[in-house]
């Protein structure tokens, strides 16, 4: 609660409980929330979406100062920023992916976090960028992802599209995705070895979002469902591999033996396309409710394919 300031029951069944199935994991969740809101340690709000979120009370906060570790050293109440949040369905979303990556194993980190490590100076505006594109006009345009997460060598950039995008956001997500193989600049958050961007995963709260963003990337006729895959310009192009799920390949200078240099396709990334599971927050007990996808399901935070990178 001190890291991500707001959570709901199943971002803190992402974090606490993600190796039981989803039931037991959200009964356990709301037992003890349900305590902890009596003892005033979390504070109960609703959005205008109807979603029922915590924040961390001061009574939390002064027991983390107490008890806590040394990153829980400054711990504050979230109460004063988090009543006037009346809808921070983003800002949950993407702590609710960064959960998800790390239960899987992965080092992860949300937007909100990311950003302070990429400021260089007392100045906000003077930030590095972590991924630099180009736009339709050719001018240099930067990019941020919703969440980041990597296992070391091959990094995962999640966007989280909640509406619709227009003909600039959507030409950036193309140029995100033709930007597979190249390394990204994660600030003073990472310091080790390079990292590669290797998977793009767009998740989309609505099927519109779902089919159009997917139709402008990939080419795909809505109408009929055939594949178009479209070349998406600088020698990169896509190859289905199952719904929703793209190679992306790339023209690779290879060395021949006798020292001639010969372009050579080979995938350097993958882009992967999926619901957010919306129906998680308002799971029934009730016989036949939907209730899979959940991280023992291999759905989140993206299916698991049998094929592709280790991520």
């Amino acid at each position: 609660m001190n890291r991500f300031r707001q959570l709901r029951s199943i971002d803190l069944a992402a974090g606490l409980f993600p190796e039981r199935e989803f039931k037991a994991a959200l009964s356990a969740v709301q037992r003890l929330t349900k305590s902890l809101v009596e003892l005033r340690m979390l504070l109960r709000y609703r959005s205008l979406s109807g979603q029922t979120y915590y924040g961390l009370g001061e009574v939390g906060a002064r027991w983390l100062r107490q008890n806590g570790d040394e990153s829980d050293g400054d711990a504050h109440a979230s109460a004063s920023r988090v009543c006037e949040k009346t809808n921070p369905e983003h800002a949950l979303w993407s702590a609710f992916v960064t959960l998800c990556c790390e239960a899987r194993g992965l080092w992860a980190i949300s937007e909100k976090e990311l950003i302070p490590h990429l400021v260089q100076g007392p100045d906000y505006r003077q930030r590095q960028q972590m991924l630099s594109v180009s736009d339709e006009r050719g001018k240099p345009k930067a990019l941020m992802a919703d969440a980041v997460a990597h296992d070391g060598r091959n990094l995962v950039w999640a966007e989280i599209d909640r509406s619709e995008r227009g003909s600039a956001r959507l030409s950036d997500l193309v140029a995100l995705v033709r930007s597979c193989g190249r390394e990204v600049h994660l600030g003073s958050a990472h310091t080790t070895s390079a990292l590669r961007l290797r998977h793009v995963v767009v998740l989309c709260k609505t099927e519109r979002i779902y089919r159009k963003h997917l139709a402008y990337v990939t080419g795909v006729n809505i109408k009929t469902g055939t594949p178009r895959l479209r070349n998406l310009g600088g020698q990169s192009a896509l190859r289905r591999v199952a719904p929703g799920v793209y190679d992306v390949l790339a023209d690779v200078e290879q060395r021949l033996p006798d020292g001639r240099v010969a372009l050579q396709s080979e995938v350097v990334g993958r882009l992967h396309f999926q619901m957010l599971p919306t129906w998680l927050p308002g799971f029934s007990y009730r016989p036949g409710s939907r209730h899979d996808g959940w991280l023992p399901d291999g759905y989140l935070p993206f299916k698991n394919e049998p094929r592709g990178w280790s991520t």
